[in-house]
């Protein structure tokens, strides 16, 4: 996986995504994390704004992917999904993470 970048909105992210860039030092996962904001939903005229965060791997294999960054920046942001962008993959991490399973158990 390389070039790989994975968005992730919640309200339990800080507006800088401090908690994020220390959970990836601690987990070593070189990568540049991004600061985003998201309007997730309008009800009338009153919308709701969600601090988000992108980061960029540059250099991550599909097997760690899931025990190495998903689960701890699910874990600790209390996720249920986030989008990955990378040249083989557009899409939701659980589909991606089904399809890696699927592709290495019939190797």
């Amino acid at each position: 996986m390389n070039n790989t970048n994975i968005y992730i909105s919640s309200r339990n992210i800080d507006s800088k995504c401090h908690d994020l860039l220390r959970l990836l030092q601690q987990h070593q996962i070189l990568s540049t994390v991004i600061p985003t904001k998201s309007v997730i939903r309008c009800k009338n005229l009153d919308c709701i704004i969600e601090n988000g965060c992108q980061i960029r791997l540059s250099k991550m294999n599909n097997k760690d992917f899931e025990k190495d960054i998903w689960i701890p920046i699910k874990n600790y942001f209390d996720l249920d999904c986030a989008y990955i962008d990378s040249h083989d993959f557009k899409g939701c991490v659980n589909r991606f993470l089904k399809s890696t399973k699927k592709s290495n158990n019939t190797k």
